[in-house]
């Protein structure tokens, strides 16, 4: 799944009052692997959404590629 698909899909759950825990449950995945893959790429959770940091406009959020080491 990409990036913005689970972002759009746990936004949608969220905001339906549905935990985190839940949604990952439903997805097969701990809580904490949603929450880190979504910060990792700058978004932050404010409230019942998570949304882009505005320190961390500039990252791409299209796809989930390890970065380059070079």
């Amino acid at each position: 799944m990409e990036v913005l698909e689970l972002l759009k899909l746990v936004n949608s759950e969220l905001e339906k009052n549905k935990s985190l825990t839940s949604i990952a449950k439903v997805l097969g995945v701990n809580e904490s692997t949603i929450r880190k893959k979504l910060n990792k790429l700058g978004y932050k959770r404010i409230g019942n959404q998570f949304v882009l940091s505005s320190e961390n406009t500039s990252k791409t959020t299209g796809t989930m590629s390890r970065k380059s080491t070079s």
